[in-house]
C-alpha cells in the first residue's frame, strides 16, 4: 500500500507541476520553479531507489566495470551512447544512483519538452499523468530503452514541423543510447505517406493483414522459412527470433484499444486534420501490432513496441482536449425505440464527464494491473537507499 500511494503521489504531482509550469496564470519565475519540480522530483525518485527494477543488477555491474576502467562482461555490451554517459558521471565522480538520477533527468526533459510544444493542442497535465502511470516505472526496468524512447519521442515534433533530418538526428542520438530507437528511421521516411489520408483503405487493411500474421506465422510463415533454413544455414540465429510459444489472451490485450484505438476512431474527424496527431496514430498503430507478438514469438519482440508506444501520451491528451471542444454528435432521428433514444440522449449529454472518468479509471486500472497486480518490471515495494 505504501508503494502504491508513492509511485501515484509522485505521478500526480509531476503531472500537477508540469501543468502549472506552463500555465498563463503564474508568473515566469513560479512557472520556472514548477517546471524544475516537474522534472526532477521523478528523477529523484528514481535516484534513490536500491534494487529496483527487473535489470537493476545488470546495469548496476555495468557501471561499476565501467567505474572500474573493467571490461564490460555482460553478452550485450550496452551502444556507445549510454556507455558514454556512464563514463560521464563516472568522471564526474557520480555513482550508480547518480547514473539512474540523470538517466531520468534526461528522460522527463523529453518528455517535458514534448508535452510543452504540444501544450496549445493537448492536456498537458493527461499527458504527464498518463506517461507517469504507464511508461515511469517500466523506465526501472527498460532503463535505456525507456530513454531512447523518450528521446526519439521528442524527435517527432521536429516530424511536426516539417524537419525530417532534425528528427533523424534525434533519432541517431536515441539510438546510440538503445538501438530500438533506430526502427523510428522507417517511420520518418514514411511518415508522408503515413499521415496522407489519400491511403487510409490501404493502411487499414495493412494494419488487419499485419494483425492477422502476428497471430498466424507459425502456420504459414515458419514452414517456408525452415526450407530457406536448409539453403541458408547461417539465418537459423535470426530465425530462431520468431520461435513460437502462445500465451493466453487475457484482459491486458484490451489496454491499447480502449485507451487509444477507440477514441481516437470516436474521433478520428478531429484527429485526420491534425496532421501531427494523425502521425502519432499511425506510429502507434504500428507498435500496437509488435506489442501483439507478445501474445505469440518467444523471444521480446513486443519490447520494439514501447518506442512506438510511448507517443499514445499526446495523442490521449489530445482526444481528451477534443472530446470537449468538438463533443461527438449523434443522429437521433435513425433510433426508432423512444427507451434506447433517451439512453443516448443521456449519453451524448454527458459525453465529455463519461469520456475522461472512463479514461482516468483506464489509466488507474492498467497501472495497478501491470505494476502491482501482475508485478510488471519488478518495481514494488519500492526501497531507497536509506532504508
Amino acid at each position: 500500500m505504501i508503494s502504491i500511494l508513492a509511485y501515484l503521489s509522485v505521478a500526480i504531482l509531476t503531472a500537477l507541476f508540469t501543468k502549472w509550469s506552463m500555465s498563463d496564470k503564474y508568473s515566469k519565475k513560479i512557472r520556472i520553479v514548477c517546471m524544475i519540480i516537474a522534472i526532477v522530483l521523478p528523477s529523484v525518485f528514481a535516484g534513490i531507489r536500491q534494487g529496483i527494477g527487473t535489470d537493476y543488477d545488470i546495469h548496476e555491474a555495468v557501471f561499476k566495470q565501467i567505474d572500474n576502467h573493467e571490461p564490460i562482461t555482460e553478452k550485450k555490451v550496452p551502444e556507445i551512447g549510454y556507455v558514454l554517459l556512464n563514463q560521464i558521471v563516472s568522471f564526474l565522480g557520480g555513482n550508480f544512483n547518480v547514473l539512474l538520477f540523470v538517466i531520468t533527468l534526461l528522460s522527463m526533459l523529453c518528455i517535458y519538452q514534448t508535452c510543452k510544444f504540444y501544450k496549445n493542442k493537448i492536456n498537458v497535465f493527461i499527458a504527464m499523468l498518463a506517461y507517469m502511470l504507464l511508461y515511469y516505472q517500466m523506465s526501472f526496468n527498460f532503463i535505456r530503452q525507456m530513454l531512447a524512447a523518450s528521446i526519439a519521442l521528442y524527435g517527432t515534433t521536429y516530424l511536426a514541423q516539417g524537419k525530417k533530418i532534425k528528427s533523424l538526428l534525434w533519432c541517431i542520438v536515441a539510438g546510440c543510447m538503445h538501438n530500438t530507437a533506430f526502427f523510428y528511421i522507417p517511420i520518418i521516411l514514411i511518415y508522408s505517406f503515413l499521415t496522407n489520408e489519400r491511403y487510409r483503405k490501404w493502411k487499414n487493411v495493412a494494419y488487419v493483414v499485419c494483425t492477422v500474421l502476428v497471430f498466424t506465422y507459425p502456420i504459414f510463415i515458419l514452414p517456408m522459412l525452415e526450407v530457406v533454413e536448409d539453403w541458408i544455414p547461417s539465418l537459423e540465429y535470426f530465425f530462431n527470433y520468431l520461435a513460437v510459444d502462445y500465451e493466453e489472451l487475457g484482459i491486458g490485450i484490451l489496454r491499447y484499444p480502449l485507451l487509444f484505438i477507440l477514441p481516437t476512431v470516436l474521433l478520428f474527424k478531429d484527429v485526420k486534420k491534425e496532421k501531427a496527431m494523425l502521425g502519432y496514430f499511425e506510429i502507434n498503430m504500428i507498435g500496437f501490432i509488435l506489442w501483439l507478438t507478445s501474445y505469440v514469438a518467444k523471444m521480446e519482440f513486443y519490447r520494439f513496441s514501447y518506442t512506438f508506444l510511448i507517443s499514445m501520451i499526446i495523442l490521449m491528451a489530445y482526444n481528451w482536449k477534443q472530446i470537449q471542444i468538438h463533443p461527438m454528435t449523434i443522429k437521433l432521428d435513425k433510433i426508432k425505440n423512444e427507451k434506447l433514444k433517451g439512453i443516448v440522449t443521456y449519453l451524448e449529454k454527458h459525453q465529455v464527464v463519461i469520456y475522461r472518468g472512463s479514461m482516468l479509471i483506464l489509466l488507474v486500472f492498467f497501472w495497478y494491473y501491470d505494476y502491482f497486480y501482475l508485478g510488471a518490471h519488478e518495481t514494488v515495494p519500492y526501497v531507497t537507499i536509506f532504508r
